[in-house]
């Protein structure tokens, strides 16, 4: 017994000044000569003292001196201050996740680290302003529009409303000319063609129309004329659809050609109307003696529209010299929207391309898609001279 409480107190003799050296623990023993303070330099003769990892330091001088807040050990020469005006030793704080919004050390307690790569503290995180875009925390860098705050990079990185500037957050509109804009603009007064809700001018009829669209629109007799004998030339030189037939050309508003049309689609910007005069002479039989080819379309189309309106309603006058009366609605209309967007295509018109191609109207699209897909089977000639004997696709 005596043997075992013998090496019992060999081992704690040698375990405890090294559990003392481990946990810097403060002495009260007479120093040698040769133990120096770490932090002054001057000989430890007597007093407190602090052990720390084969350091020692007076107790007054290891309490007076900064400490770094990662490893514990007094802070001298080479260190590093954060933003809360720390102090730590250069390659700890080389190490150290650093708040991006105080710029202070992150030693302890919760944390946000965001996907980006970026470290907050989570009092900061929380109680910061956030960008309206990104939902993540402001720096001292940022874009202030209409009451909202955003990242600079965000700001100019995002789409933006084409009316307000604002960045496009969430559900937006966009327009026949691509142009975007807020949810909350979808409320105003649109133009009667491309839908944007920033109007420029309205006409007598109660349409509106933007900018864009008036300073294109097509309002005089002459200029509808002229547009009229130009698309009539490129049918015949580009399709081969010959009509040699003189045509009335009427500018009318809305309100005549709802009561041309008999108002059966409101949607409609041309007519095509063919007025034939017959008489019958006994013995003889019957012959016309008037025949009358007209097209009423819309004052105030923008020019690329107002093409595309007469090469329809060219269409369809081509159709009554050349093709079967009794021809159903679909064909005739898929028909008209076809050369009318082959039309478009020839002069680059893509916007009104992407118009007849999402038509509000079933009858006009899918009809359209019709003559199309036949179009693409069959090949130009065969097409034209498929459609003169049909009735129907």
């Amino acid at each position: 017994m005596k043997a075992k409480r013998s090496r019992y107190h060999k081992k704690m003799t040698l375990f405890l000044p090294l559990l003392l050296l481990l946990l810097g623990v403060v002495a009260e023993l007479k120093a040698t000569a040769e133990m120096v303070c770490s932090i002054c330099d001057e000989p430890i003769t007597q007093g407190q003292y602090v052990t720390l990892e084969e350091q020692v330091y007076h107790k007054t001088c290891y309490d007076d001196t900064p400490r770094c807040k990662i490893c514990g050990f007094p802070v001298l020469d080479d260190y590093k201050e954060d933003g809360l005006h720390q102090k730590f030793h250069s390659h700890c704080y080389k190490k150290a996740s650093v708040c991006a919004l105080c710029d202070g050390v992150i030693s302890s307690g919760p944390y946000v680290k965001t996907e980006s790569g970026k470290v907050y503290h989570n009092h900061c995180f929380k109680s910061s302003s956030k960008c309206a875009l990104c939902d993540l925390p402001l720096d001292s860098f940022y874009v202030n529009h209409n009451g909202k705050r955003y990242h600079e990079h965000c700001f100019q990185a995002n789409v933006k409303c084409d009316i307000c500037q604002a960045p496009l957050i969430g559900e937006y509109f966009i327009d026949l000319y691509e142009r975007k804009f807020c949810k909350k603009h979808a409320h105003r007064k649109q133009c009667s063609i491309c839908k944007f809700p920033r109007v420029k001018r309205k006409i007598n009829d109660g349409r509106y129309l933007c900018k864009k669209c008036n300073q294109a629109a097509i309002f005089h007799k002459n200029i509808a004329l002229h547009l009229l004998g130009q698309v009539k030339k490129d049918l015949q030189k580009l399709l081969g659809l010959s009509i040699n037939q003189r045509i009335q050309l009427h500018l009318v508003d809305i309100n005549e050609l709802k009561r041309i049309t008999a108002g059966r689609n409101t949607s409609m910007q041309g007519k095509f109307v063919r007025e034939t005069k017959i008489i019958t002479v006994k013995g003889i039989g019957s012959e016309i003696v008037e025949d009358k080819f007209k097209i009423y379309i819309l004052y105030g189309l923008p020019e690329g529209l107002f093409r595309a309106v007469l090469a329809h309603e060219l269409t369809h006058a081509w159709q009554a010299l050349h093709c079967r009366e009794a021809q159903s609605e679909e064909l005739k209309e898929g028909t008209a929207e076809l050369v009318s967007y082959l039309y478009l295509k020839s002069k680059g018109e893509v916007i009104w391309m992407k118009r007849i191609e999402n038509n509000e109207v079933d009858l006009y699209r899918e009809s359209f898609k019709r003559a199309y897909q036949t179009y693409k089977e069959t090949g130009h000639d065969r097409f034209f001279k498929i459609i003169k004997s049909s009735y129907s696709f």
